[in-house]
């Protein structure tokens, strides 16, 4: 979902807001391509990683069989390793769950942590990140080892705007066993910080403009950024700051903000599972999920022997065939729209929704799924419908929104509904196979 300057394999967006009748949208927040709207307000992006380096077949498939999906896992709620979901909790198509973030050893209920809702959930980025302002407690910073003072990230976005933010060390819970990610860095959301760089244009204010608390980031890799911001201080992200003055500094990836799951001490930590229900193509105005947490690891997440395994390559990307040419993709749940380029498809005359496509009758598409070095096609299909009647029509869950997007594709939250999407993080192992990997 966001454009990283040294790796990129993080994502994000970004929302045009206000968009109410005669009202001019204001671009607010992240980066790629993303769609979110709150009542009668519509907001754009869209979210995918570098896609130089897609995951091509030499020959481009035309057509391929569907695969049948994986099947839904039986799950009540209440298990421990389970996180609910709840999409449209403020914005179309925005799945939002809740994270407990606690002083080291903190228990949760008690006065050492904080329950923090509507914080959104993302497989297309790395770590936790939440306002300052939702956390009632101090928190330890996290300093650079060279000079001693705290560090702070500054995660800009294609629109201009921007999260900046110190670092601090947490114990973040997950699930509803509370199970513990301890001592990680999170970055701490909070504009008047130091003094922020010039480059961190337009940072991010508060909750309210944001339309979440945080955005927990699940993706494949470990850490937000990795090697690139370890060696070179010139990365664009990180600071060091003494009193009010920031420079830019190299930052070893243990204190890189980290993808939480990766550290959680049950042994659930080589993945989670994203599980939907389908939406009826009229849209709905809520929605109820689960997030699993590892794969394989206990009986409730044990992967169905259905589903089908998709590699992806160093960048977290896997291949997307669509109308005869290949393109890199990314599955991403931060991302609220399916992005793909299709000059064939009208897109909306309003400027303020001109990215998305509004076509005259709901449109049936499909696009091919490739692994890495994989065999295996599977034709996923989709619709397409007119975004400007979910906007008149107040839908808070819509599985029809598309937008376009160049030479990328994104398989954003709609392509989650129905299904149960595994993904394996780097370098872990599970029965599916060793991450990076998606399967479905």
């Amino acid at each position: 979902m966001r454009h990283r300057k040294v790796r990129c394999h993080g994502s994000g967006f970004f929302f045009f807001e206000g968009l109410k009748m005669g009202i001019p949208a204001r671009v607010v927040k992240f980066c790629c391509l993303c769609l979110f709207w709150s009542g009668l307000s519509l907001s754009l992006g869209s979210c995918g990683s570098n896609s130089n380096s897609p995951a091509m077949p030499v020959i481009v498939p035309l057509d391929a069989p569907s695969i049948p999906y994986a099947s839904p896992l039986s799950i009540a709620g209440t298990e421990s390793n389970v996180m609910p979901i709840t999409v449209g909790c403020q914005l179309v198509n925005e799945p939002c769950v809740s994270v407990t973030v606690c002083q080291a050893g903190g228990l949760a209920g008690s006065n050492h942590c904080v329950t923090i809702p509507n914080i959104l959930l993302d497989t297309g980025s790395q770590g936790l990140r939440v306002f300052a302002s939702a956390v009632p407690f101090s928190l330890p910073a996290r300093t650079d080892p060279a000079s001693g003072n705290p560090l702070a990230e500054c995660q800009p976005y294609a629109d201009g705007t921007s999260d900046w933010g110190s670092l601090v060390t947490a114990d973040v819970l997950l699930g509803n066993g509370n199970d513990r990610a301890a001592n990680i860095p999170i970055q701490l959301i909070n504009s008047s910080f130091a003094t922020v760089p010039s480059n961190c244009t337009q940072p991010d204010t508060d909750p309210v403009s944001a339309k979440y608390n945080g955005v927990l980031g699940v993706g494949l890799f470990a850490v937000d950024c990795g090697d690139g911001c370890a060696t070179n201080a010139n990365n664009g992200l990180y600071f060091a700051c003494a009193g009010s003055t920031c420079h830019p500094v190299a930052v070893s990836v243990d204190h890189q903000v980290s993808n939480p799951v990766t550290s959680l001490a049950s042994g659930n930590n080589n993945g989670v599972i994203i599980q939907l229900p389908s939406v009826t193509a009229s849209g709905t105005a809520t929605l109820s999920g689960f997030m699993i947490l590892g794969v394989g690891t206990q009986a409730d997440n044990k992967p169905s022997s259905t589903a089908t395994f998709f590699q992806a390559d160093s960048s977290g990307e896997i291949g997307t065939a669509f109308a005869g040419t290949m393109y890199g993709a990314v599955i991403d749940s931060g991302s609220n729209a399916i992005y793909f380029p299709d000059t064939n498809l009208p897109q909306c005359t309003s400027s303020n929704i001109s990215q998305f496509y509004c076509p005259a009758s709901p449109t049936n598409l499909f696009g091919i799924v490739v692994g890495n070095s994989s065999s295996v096609n599977d034709k996923v299909t989709y619709q397409v419908t007119d975004a400007y009647s979910a906007l008149v029509n107040s839908v808070a869950v819509d599985p029809g929104l598309g937008g376009t997007n160049s030479g990328f594709f994104d398989w954003g939250l709609p392509f989650f509904f129905g299904k149960s999407v595994y993904m394996g993080l780097d370098g872990k192992s599970s029965s599916l196979g060793t991450g990076m990997y998606w399967a479905f």
